[in-house]
């Protein structure tokens, strides 16, 4: 089981590492900003949902392997990927209607992902170590 559970974490950073660092910056530096926003639109909320089950599904993985703390680690960040896909439609709201909340739910869902990414590297090095 902590092979599995490796192998989930290891793709869900893979996941995190392409669409924050490679996919958003790209999209914007290559299409118009109202192309780039209609394509994030639609990328986001997969985006978020696919981190989510990984990161859930590597925790039940963890929990039959009988790694706990993995678990209990990997829940949390699997719930931060939750919470951000729950602030995907205020975030386009306010983008659309040009309110200043904008900028404040961007930065707490990056602050999210951000998260996720942690305690998925910490779960890789719990796992790791046990």
């Amino acid at each position: 089981m902590g092979l599995l559970t490796l192998v989930l974490i290891a793709i869900q950073i893979g996941v995190i590492g392409a669409v924050s660092v490679l996919v958003a910056p790209t999209v914007f530096k290559s299409l118009e900003a109202s192309a780039a926003g209609a394509f994030l639109r639609r990328l986001f909320p997969r985006y978020f949902v696919t981190a989510a089950v990984l990161g859930l599904l590597a925790s039940v993985v963890a929990v039959l392997g009988d790694q706990l703390a993995a678990a209990a680690i990997l829940g949390l960040d699997g719930l931060c990927f939750v919470a951000a896909r729950g602030l995907v439609p205020a975030i386009n709201a306010a983008k659309d209607r040009g309110d200043r909340s904008f900028a404040r739910l961007h930065l707490f869902s990056v602050v999210l992902n951000t998260a996720g990414l942690v305690l998925a590297v910490a779960a890789m090095g719990v796992v790791i170590v046990s």
